[in-house]
């Protein structure tokens, strides 16, 4: 059978989603490439018969636009090299970089996946992206409200939940080998996870529950360095911090959350319009989610029952208005509510599996041929 080749744009250690094409890919028995960027000058495993990682080094912001060009340069030279059966482009970023190759060498070939908006100065991504997009099999997007943000001379679209049930059967794992304290000794632990953006937000919350014994917020994942040395410096000690770490603890992270973290700013149509990982996270553990309003991740959470918008309580009062709201909630009503997103998000993923029932049975027919 032709093989497929993904395609990162970045380290696939933090593409989590992507496993719905590797699991896939690994269960029908079709072999792939993976070609990504190597941040971190590491191995990635990915599970490829071969990785090509491009080095890719970034001190400063000319050298990670070089290294955009690079990878896009690198990663277009091997699809035409190796003539795969399908190409699956991971990220807006990739299919913009590598726009020319997919056109010429891989139409109809391929599908793009569109995980963020491009806003600000990379909107100049979206004439690339569009292109890519009107010439691939089918174009999945994180969140319905991106559709009307990208090319309308384009009708297959597909919107699937990052809903992540091996993470979830993980995290599951987890907290059953995990000793619960009694409820009424235990703090309320909020979990950042992920690589960590976004400081002037995470400042600003940490200052609402500094040194109250009511709480612990937990920041896990790369980038973290500069919140260790603010809270070293400030004299805060109920925040810890992690570094990177294998995203197969994910789940260790998760079974130990009480409330997750969600505050990115409303600043662009992006940030408005996401659904991070964190949101599915919550929803599947009936855990609250902290979040802004006008925010879709806050529509979809309230609907669950489980969203806490801040926007009112950065004065001051956060720690006392929410841990009067955590402690009255409704948990028979979250779970109800939280099981029929969960209902949609499979459904949603279940839609992406036949659209690549349909890209396999293209491969058999190369193969027959």
């Amino acid at each position: 059978m032709k093989k497929v080749c993904i395609v990162f744009a970045s380290a696939p250690r933090h593409m989590i989603m992507a496993n719905i094409y590797f699991d896939y890919l690994k269960q029908n028995g079709i072999p792939y490439d993976v070609i990504y960027m190597n941040k971190y000058d590491e191995d990635e495993n990915t599970g490829a018969e071969v990785n090509y990682p491009v080095s890719y080094k970034k001190k400063n912001k000319l050298q990670k636009l070089f290294g955009f060009f690079k990878f896009g340069k690198e990663a277009s030279s091997i699809l035409k090299k190796n003539k795969y059966g399908f190409v699956i482009v991971w990220s807006e970023y990739t299919a913009a970089f590598i726009c020319r190759v997919l056109k010429k060498e891989y139409k109809q070939r391929y599908c793009v996946n569109v995980r963020d908006l491009n806003v600000g100065l990379r909107q100049v991504l979206n004439i690339p992206l569009n292109s890519a997009i009107k010439s691939s099999l089918f174009t999945t997007v994180s969140s319905e409200k991106y559709i009307p943000e990208l090319t309308h001379n384009f009708d297959n679209y597909l919107f699937f939940h990052s809903y992540n049930q091996k993470v979830m059967d993980e995290t599951l794992q987890s907290m059953a080998n995990i000793e619960k304290k009694p409820e009424n000794n235990d703090k309320i632990r909020i979990l950042y996870i992920g690589y960590i953006r976004f400081y002037d937000h995470l400042i600003k919350f940490i200052e609402q529950i500094k040194n109250d014994p009511r709480y612990e917020l937990t920041v896990a994942g790369s980038g973290s360095e500069s919140i260790k040395s603010y809270i070293e410096k400030n004299g805060i000690t109920n925040v810890v911090v992690h570094g990177k770490f294998p995203k197969e603890q994910t789940g260790e992270f998760l079974a130990d959350a009480d409330v997750i973290f969600n505050l990115y700013g409303t600043e662009d149509l992006n940030l408005k319009y996401a659904l991070s990982n964190k949101l599915y996270y919550a929803v599947a553990l009936g855990l609250p989610i902290l979040v802004y309003k006008n925010t879709y991740v806050a529509e979809l959470a309230e609907k669950c029952g489980i969203a806490f918008a801040v926007d009112d309580c950065l004065d001051g009062s956060f720690a006392d208005k929410f841990y009067d709201w955590y402690t009255t909630r409704d948990f028979d009503e979250i779970k109800l509510k939280c099981n029929e997103l969960l209902k949609d998000a499979v459904r949603s993923q279940d839609e992406l599996r036949s659209r690549m029932d349909e890209v396999k049975n293209q491969l058999l027919e190369i193969e027959e041929n």
